[in-house]
Order: C-alpha cells, then structure tokens, then sequence
C-alpha cells in the first residue's frame, strides 16, 4: 500500500498547486521530463525577471490613513496594475 500511498500524496499536492502529476515508471521517460521541466523553468524565468516589488513606508514621524498610493514609470518601465488594500503596519 505503501505505493498507493505516495500517488494519493502526488495527485493531492497536483490538485493543490494546479500542476500535473506523472507516474514515471522508465529511465527514457524520466531523462524527457527534466527536459520539459527545464524549459518550462527557462519560460517563468524570462516571464518573471521582468517582475519587481513596490514598498511604501512613511517618512519618520508620520500618522494618519494613507489614502492614496501612486507609481509612475520611468526609463522604460511600463506599470500594468497597482493595488493597495489599505492595511498600513
């Protein structure tokens, strides 16, 4: 049972992140999956470099809601969306 074990585990976490599971059963089989896998790893790649984190902090000293957070581009950069959800820490 200690297979049928490990499958349930694989098809479990599949469903979770929305990936795919594969029972791989031959060498051949497993040398064209890291295939995929590494051009799969190039593709998010090139997609998320491109990727950057926004931080908004207060100047020292500052109170009150933070009504309004704006962001404009430059040298090239082009901003798709902005969200804010008001929490402030």
């Amino acid at each position: 049972t200690g297979g049928a074990n490990q499958t349930q585990v694989g098809l479990a976490v599949t469903k979770f992140t929305r990936g795919r599971y594969e029972n791989i059963n031959s060498p051949q089989r497993l040398e064209v999956l890291l295939q995929e896998i590494g051009a799969q790893v190039t593709k998010s790649h090139d997609v998320q470099s491109h990727q950057f984190r926004l931080t908004v902090e207060r100047p020292a000293g500052a109170s009150g809601n933070l009504e309004k957070v704006s962001m404009g581009a430059r040298s090239g950069l082009q901003t798709t969306s902005l969200s804010f959800d008001g929490r402030v820490p």
